[in-house]
C-alpha cells in the first residue's frame, strides 16, 4: 500500500495543527524567568500564567463548533488564524499582567479552535 496524496496532506496538516501546541508549551516554558522579573510575578501569579495555556485551550475547544457550524471548517480555520495572529501580537505587545493574561487567554482560546476541525480538514487541495 503506497502512500496516496489525501493520506499526505491530512497529515501534514493535522501535525502542523499538533505543532501549535508543542511550540506554545516550549516558548511560555522558556520564558518563565524572565515574566517573573518582568512583571513582578509570584509564585501562584506565575503559575497561572503557565497553566493558563490549558484552560483557554479547553474553553476554547468547547466553543470550536460553533464557528464551524455556522461558516464551515475551513472557512472558520482561516478566521482563526487571523484572530490568532492579532492575539499572538497582543502577547508580544502586553505592557502589563493583566494586559498579557487577557491576550494570552484569547490566544489559547483561538487555539484551542483548531483542535476541533484541523484533523478533519484538508487544507491543501
Amino acid at each position: 500500500m503506497g502512500l496516496n496524496a489525501v493520506l499526505l496532506r491530512s497529515t501534514v496538516v493535522a501535525a502542523l495543527g499538533g505543532l501549535l501546541f508543542g511550540f506554545d508549551t516550549v516558548v511560555i516554558s522558556g520564558t518563565t524567568q524572565s515574566l517573573t522579573e518582568l512583571f513582578h510575578l509570584t509564585p501562584l501569579s506565575l503559575g497561572v500564567t503557565v497553566s493558563s495555556a490549558l484552560a483557554g485551550t479547553i474553553i476554547g475547544s468547547m466553543l470550536a463548533g460553533i464557528p464551524g457550524d455556522r461558516w464551515g471548517r475551513r472557512d472558520s480555520l482561516r478566521i482563526l488564524a487571523v484572530l490568532y495572529l492579532i492575539s499572538a501580537i497582543g502577547c508580544g505587545l502586553a505592557w502589563n499582567w493583566a494586559d498579557g493574561m487577557q491576550a494570552r487567554a484569547r490566544d489559547q482560546g483561538y487555539r484551542g479552535q483548531f483542535v476541533i476541525p484541523v484533523p478533519s480538514v484538508r487544507l491543501l487541495t
